[in-house]
């Protein structure tokens, strides 16, 4: 649900990209110990939308990742989630 709530937030422009990666950065120690714990891999949406923040972070030479990378992934990301979920509201 968070990374569904980061996706959308980012994509529709009410969340930062700062703010977004924070979080990620934030959770994913505790997202990670839980898959680790019971055997399982990162649910695929906290992985696409962790590694799209991820992707936004790098210094490139004065290339925009965000722009690049990381909005293309999460607008992807986002589209591709079931309508009712995009209209959920925070």
């Amino acid at each position: 649900m968070l990374a569904r709530h980061l996706a959308i937030g980012f994509h529709e422009g009410q969340f930062s990209f700062w703010f977004c990666d924070a979080i990620d950065n934030a959770v994913v120690g505790f997202v990670y110990d839980d898959c680790l714990a019971d055997g399982d891999d990162l649910p695929a949406l906290f992985s696409a939308v962790y590694l799209a923040f991820d992707a936004g972070k790098v210094d490139c030479h004065g290339i925009e990742l965000i722009e690049v990378f990381t909005r293309p992934m999460i607008a992807e990301t986002a589209e591709d989630l079931p309508s009712d979920a995009r209209k959920a509201r925070f």
